[in-house]
This record gives structure tokens, C-alpha cells and sequence, in this order.
């Protein structure tokens, strides 16, 4: 999404998801800051993360992700989304 990310992890067991986020967070904002040639902030300090416990609970935050640049009216089908990945499609 132009103004937020969205991913679903499943981290091993022994790695706190915080830690997980954090390094993803700090990684990403040097190659952004790199590639826009500036420095600074570029994500929020808080995330909204939550441990989904349940397939069903998964599958629904899965879809709810695929189709939010559809919903946002930036493609008309999911997969057309340039940033979409996924290990099973």
C-alpha cells in the first residue's frame, strides 16, 4: 500500500515477534532512506500486530491483506498488486 504494509508471519518459536518487527522495520528504513537519498523516520513506533492463533483466523487476515489495494481501488484484481508475494502462490 502507498501509505502502509501489511505482512503475515509466522516467526520460529523462540523469536519474539517485536524483535522480528523491529528488525524488518530498521532494515527496511536504510535501503528506503538509502534509495530516496535522505535519512530520517520512515516508520510509525508503534505497529498494530496480532497473533492470529487459528487456520480460519489466518486465512481471513491473508485475504483481508490480498485484497486491500483491490478495496483501495489500486488494481482491479489482487494479484496485480506489484508488491504482492507469497510463498504459496
Amino acid at each position: 500500500m502507498p501509505d502502509h504494509v501489511h505482512v503475515l508471519i509466522s516467526p520460529f518459536e523462540d523469536v519474539l515477534l517485536a524483535t522480528v518487527i523491529g528488525e524488518m522495520k530498521s532494515a527496511s528504513a536504510h535501503l528506503i532512506n538509502r534509495t530516496l537519498q535522505r535519512s530520517g523516520a520512515v516508520w510509525q513506533a508503534e505497529s498494530f500486530d496480532r497473533i492470529l492463533r487459528s487456520d480460519e483466523k489466518i486465512v481471513t487476515t491473508a485475504a483481508y491483506i490480498l485484497q486491500n489495494p483491490v478495496r483501495r481501488g489500486l488494481v482491479a484484481d489482487a494479484l496485480d498488486w506489484p508488491w504482492f508475494w507469497s510463498a504459496f502462490v
